[in-house]
């Protein structure tokens, strides 16, 4: 890491691995090398230590009080501290800062598979909602490419991380869903005489091409409802 950044980390920070697809594990930086390497705890995943490959590329994310950063790590090994197996990454970035991306907000109705998420400390973000009891079909509310709003009969609290199955149905005949993480960013009770809440979300860990696919669709959508309005209104 650049000697800019180097200090941005800490010993004891709590950071998230994302290895692109799957689960985002929950790890803890445990000490930092002479040579920069970062010395995390073992996730775990449904109580079994996950087993990442040396050589293996991914991201580790970090907050402070300005936000969310992201480094770009390599699997350099496992080691010991002691009686501690440790697994040691080496930095391949300096910590980059997400930015907030603003984002139109389209008004749209989509079938969404909510799944609540456990989150323990060194306890993995499951993304396996088959069969799950704890999986909740509502309806979106308005969508961005960066977040969404849902109508929910559960009452989540602001931080809350939960799993995402939305379904766009686009392009044409796939009828597959997109998955993503969300973490809650605004409950509101809904309209007197209706049960339930207005639920706000934000996404995590959105890559490139899920923005990018987001955005299509909700481009696509606005364009469709703007040309209807057209017809209607005789223009």
């Amino acid at each position: 890491m650049a000697s800019k950044n180097k200090n941005l980390l800490s010993i004891g920070d709590k950071v998230d691995l994302y290895l692109g697809t799957g689960p985002v594990y929950l790890s803890k930086l445990e000490d930092i090398t002479q040579s920069g390497n970062l010395l995390v705890s073992i996730p775990t995943y449904q109580g079994v230590p996950v087993n990442i490959k040396e050589g293996q590329g991914f991201q580790l994310y970090f907050y402070r009080t300005n936000g969310r950063y992201r480094v770009n790590v390599k699997m350099n090994g496992y080691v010991k501290d002691g009686h501690i197996r440790l697994m040691e990454l080496k930095p391949l970035s300096d910590p980059q800062r997400q930015q907030r991306r603003d984002s139109f907000r389209l008004p749209i109705d989509l079938k969404v598979l909510v799944t609540n998420i456990e989150e323990t400390e060194n306890e993995s973000i499951t993304e396996d909602v088959s069969g799950s009891d704890k999986t909740e079909q509502v309806s979106s509310i308005n969508l961005s490419a960066t977040g969404i709003a849902i109508a929910s009969r559960h009452q989540y609290s602001l931080g809350d991380r939960v799993n995402l199955q939305i379904y766009l149905n686009w392009p044409e005949g796939n009828s597959g869903p997109i998955e993503l993480i969300g973490e809650v960013r605004q409950v509101t009770e809904a309209e007197p005489f209706e049960k339930g809440f207005i639920v706000g979300l934000r996404f995590l860990y959105l890559s490139n091409d899920t923005y990018s696919h987001l955005y299509r669709f909700i481009m696509s959508q606005e364009q469709k409802r703007l040309r209807q309005k057209r017809l209607v209104e005789g223009d």
